[in-house]
């Protein structure tokens, strides 16, 4: 993913929202991992937000049951 980030930086109050899709190899992701966020320029300081969605698939611990779950991870920087 690549996000252009030049006019961001240059303005005051600008901001870029961004969304992306990628299937990773070898791993207990089912689905793809979608990636979504926004990057702001407040008082000439740039951050960027966003969550990460994706399901995983595992064996229980307890009963070896097949087990899918929903994770979502916010992240800011």
């Amino acid at each position: 993913m690549f996000i252009e980030l030049e006019t961001i930086f240059n303005i005051e109050g600008a901001s870029k929202d961004f969304s992306y899709e990628f299937t990773p190899d070898d791993c207990d992701i089912i689905r793809s991992v979608n990636v979504d966020g926004c990057v702001k320029n407040r008082a000439g300081i740039v951050s960027l937000e966003g969550n990460a969605r994706f399901t995983i698939e595992a064996s229980c611990d307890r009963c070896a049951a097949d087990v899918k779950r929903e994770i979502v991870l916010p992240f800011e920087h």
